[in-house]
């Protein structure tokens, strides 16, 4: 998968690295209406909008959802019904329902955001804000900012599946934030590899998995104590430039490549 963009934030420089937990940024999938239709929404950084394609027939559906300037990645909520666009040049978030896709609410957060995490019940939906260097924490019910949490470059977030620690990349900083989703305060800073971009949580939430861009590293965090393990049991060791390098299948404490484009 490729996609082009206008204006890039300063981390990246090619395609993120992509874990088969991770998936690639800019897609959200979903299944909508009661016939489990399964529907990919694309960000089209370029035109200021959001395609919808019928993975069905690989098909576009309708004419693309007008949104904000420059969207940057889609996240879907966990019943589907709602899909939240970060808009990296106008400083906001757009609200899709995706039962008419149509944009039913637009969502003022601060500079630059990049990325959208859902809290697993969907009540709440963090927000990155890249230049900010904040997290903006919307009321999925009300579409309202209820809290600003201050970390540094952030992009993306994942949650454990209890939804009570949500653990934010920091690029520039070469960090993971760990915040507590109660008080919605940093609780914990992990120092990982150099301009860590994509984290995800391993279904059981033991594993934080977090892919650093420059340093050609997967760090893997052990969730009970918030430490990276020892570098011989996971760091990934491969003679291929990051633009190059796609999907990984995990297996316990190891990454083996599965292809190349």
């Amino acid at each position: 998968m490729d996609f082009r963009i206008q204006r890039r934030p300063p981390w990246q420089h090619g395609r993120h690295l992509c874990l088969l937990l991770l998936g690639m940024l800019a897609v959200g999938f979903g299944s909508i209406s009661a016939d489990a239709q399964i529907r990919a929404y694309v960000a089209n950084t370029n035109d200021n909008t959001v395609s919808v394609i019928d993975t069905t027939s690989n098909t576009i559906v309708g004419s693309p959802i007008a949104v904000g300037s420059s969207p940057w990645t889609v996240s879907l909520n966990p019943t589907g019904t709602r899909a939240y666009v970060p808009n990296w040049g106008s400083n906001t978030v757009s609200v899709i329902n995706t039962m008419s896709n149509t944009v039913v609410a637009t969502i003022p957060v601060q500079q630059n955001p990049v990325a959208v995490g859902i809290i697993p019940n969907g009540t709440r939906a963090y927000v990155s804000n890249y230049t900010a260097n904040t997290i903006s924490v919307i009321d999925t019910a009300t579409n309202t900012i209820v809290a600003t949490i201050p970390v540094a470059n952030p992009i993306e977030i994942a949650f454990l599946p209890t939804g009570t620690r949500a653990y934010v990349a920091n690029a520039q900083q070469g960090t993971v934030s760990v915040i507590d989703t109660t008080s919605n305060t940093v609780i914990g800073t992990i120092s990982v590899g150099s301009v860590p971009a994509g984290v995800a949580v391993n279904p059981s939430g033991t594993r934080v998995y977090v892919t650093n861009e420059n340093s050609g590293t997967v760090s893997v965090i052990d969730t009970a104590t918030n430490t990276v393990l020892p570098p011989y049991l996971w760091e990934v060791h491969l003679p291929v430039s990051r633009s190059l390098l796609t999907d990984y299948a995990l297996t316990s404490q190891t990454t083996t490549p599965t292809h190349y484009r």
